[in-house]
C-alpha cells in the first residue's frame, strides 16, 4: 500500500503521458487485430479498449 501511495504524486504529474502512451498502445492492437482474419481477437481488444475508456473516465480533464 505505501508503494501505491507513494507512486501516487508522480502518476498526477504525468497522467497525461501516460493516458498517451496507453491509449496509443490501444491504437496499435487494434489496427493489428483488423489485420488478422479471426473475430476472436478483435473482441478482446474491444474489451481492452472499454476498460481504458472506463479508467480514463475518473480523469476530470479528459474530454471524450
Amino acid at each position: 500500500m505505501e508503494f501505491l501511495v507513494s507512486l501516487w504524486p508522480w502518476l498526477m504529474a504525468n497522467y497525461a503521458q501516460l493516458s498517451v502512451v496507453i491509449l496509443s498502445a490501444v491504437a496499435l492492437a487494434e489496427a493489428f487485430v483488423k489485420l488478422t482474419p479471426t473475430q476472436s481477437d478483435d473482441g478482446a481488444v474491444a474489451r481492452i479498449g472499454v476498460l481504458i475508456d472506463k479508467l480514463l473516465s475518473f480523469i476530470p480533464s479528459v474530454k471524450r
